[in-house]
């Protein structure tokens, strides 16, 4: 009978895996983290006698049922699609905006300076796929802030591009609403950094210009300065650098650098640095209602157009936009059956399965990547701790790509435990994808493997 029950455990244990593997997690505008915030409420040791003297359940207990802690405007446990229609004015006034034209007569709640440049200057058509927006917490508490921006690509050489995403509004939840904490536009702008910061650039004129690093209050509701530097020209042409803690450009309220001209600008230029694409979901696709999601915005699903789109044009501008989903620690990308647009994608497959018509694609993301193909099986250790056997030192496949090349591989994809594997081996790191099917709630179609595994 106790063999009868670990059995069963395991065998729960395998549908558990195998459905992590179909509904795999997606990443963020920082790769590598989720769009589901954490749950990061403390637990709050409750007397006993104050758990008696509460009928309705102790404080603790109504945290646990989602109800916002005491000064807390929104619980940190909500659903993606819960923080989605929080924050649904925002794009739904941007959306109204874009269809109808910018009213100079009306007074709206949530553009931006920067929207609005977009909005007066750009193309009504091209405007919901060129403006994204993006959920993650950025001050810490548990609760996604809302930014919207867009791309902007410069050419820095012959056939070389450069992309730079600038942040027209940061948004978090106060009182149960969207409040705008940073705003941003053209001489004023805001672009994300690789801790989360946002680094700040502005200009007043030829002799004013203004860099600096912030972050968001806890609540997310207040903008701390960890540096803001500001330059103004002296009598003889020369130019003063001050800095203070405030982030407003005011010369007597700050205390003058001993820096020159080139100094700062080696100080941007670090800055500069620091900053990150962001994987902007296209604000044409954003919806808030569960059974309206637009299937093709999934991350995983927005990756596989974008590498689709390198695939065809592969320009460094292209390829960017493709990375910048990935994972930091992403050593490979995998589709399964691309859909019919894509099916460029699997073009001479590998067949290892002469009758499959299941298709997998594997797509180096560094030179001089290493992969395996092998038959095998999953079986479990007495912790319970997946294993993952290969049959024999015999590989179905052995090959090397270099970044952006793909294989591709006819073969049949499991309903079961999977029974087949991709080992990948990097420069720098190594992982392993359980060959199955991504499919499921979103219609998954691909991922990322990590040196820790699929992602």
């Amino acid at each position: 009978m106790a063999e009868r029950g670990n059995m069963k455990k395991r065998g729960l244990r395998l549908a558990g895996i195998m459905m992590g593997l179909v509904l795999l997690g997606g990443c963020a505008g920082k790769p590598g983290n989720s769009l589901e915030p954490a749950d990061v409420r403390e637990e709050v040791e409750v007397p006993e006698e104050d758990s008696e003297n509460n009928p309705e359940g102790s404080e603790n207990e109504q945290e646990e049922n989602g109800d916002p802690a005491e000064g807390q405007d929104v619980p940190a446990s909500l659903s993606q699609e819960e923080y989605k229609s929080i924050y649904a004015p925002v794009i739904d006034e941007l959306l109204e905006a874009i269809e109808n034209g910018y009213d100079y007569e009306k007074a709206y709640e949530y553009l931006s300076e920067g929207l609005i440049e977009r909005l007066m200057y750009g193309e009504k058509d091209t405007l919901p796929d060129e403006i994204g927006y993006w959920l993650e917490d950025y001050s810490g508490d548990g609760i996604p802030e809302l930014l919207v921006g867009y791309s902007e690509v410069y050419e820095t050489g012959e056939q070389e591009m450069h992309i730079e995403d600038y942040i027209a509004g940061v948004y978090t939840i106060k009182d149960g609403k969207p409040v705008m904490t940073i705003e941003g536009w053209a001489r004023n702008s805001y672009r994300l950094m690789d801790d989360g910061h946002f680094f700040n650039i502005g200009s007043g004129g030829a002799m004013n210009t203004i860099i600096g690093e912030c972050h968001l209050s806890e609540d997310g509701t207040e903008v701390i300065w960890d540096e803001f530097c500001f330059t103004e020209g002296r009598a003889d042409g020369s130019i003063a650098v001050f800095t203070n803690d405030s982030g407003i450009a005011d010369r007597e309220a700050s205390e003058e650098m001993d820096i020159g001209e080139e100094e700062f600008s080696d100080i941007m230029g670090e800055y500069e640095l620091r900053c990150e694409l962001i994987a902007w979901l296209p604000v044409r696709g954003y919806s808030h209602e569960k059974d309206d999601i637009d299937q093709s915005y999934d991350l995983r699903e927005e990756a596989m157009y974008l590498f689709e789109a390198y695939y065809s044009d592969p320009t460094e501008e292209n390829w960017d936009k493709f990375i910048a989903l990935a994972p930091k620690d992403a050593v490979l990308f995998i589709v399964t059956n691309p859909p019919a647009e894509l099916k460029d994608l699997a073009n001479s497959p590998v067949v290892i399965d002469k009758s499959a018509f299941d298709t997998v694609v594997a797509v180096a993301l560094a030179d001089y990547t290493e992969l395996e193909l092998e038959d095998g099986e999953v079986s479990f250790n007495e912790n319970d701790e997946m294993l993952w056997n290969p049959a024999s030192v015999d590989k179905l496949y052995s090959g090397s790509l270099s970044k952006g090349e793909i294989v591709s591989f006819r073969i049949v994809l499991p309903e079961g435990g999977p029974a087949r594997a991709l080992r990948v081996y990097t420069p720098d790191a190594d992982g392993m994808f359980l060959v199955t099917t991504l499919s499921g709630e979103w219609d998954q179609h691909s991922t990322f493997v990590t040196a820790n595994g699929a992602e």
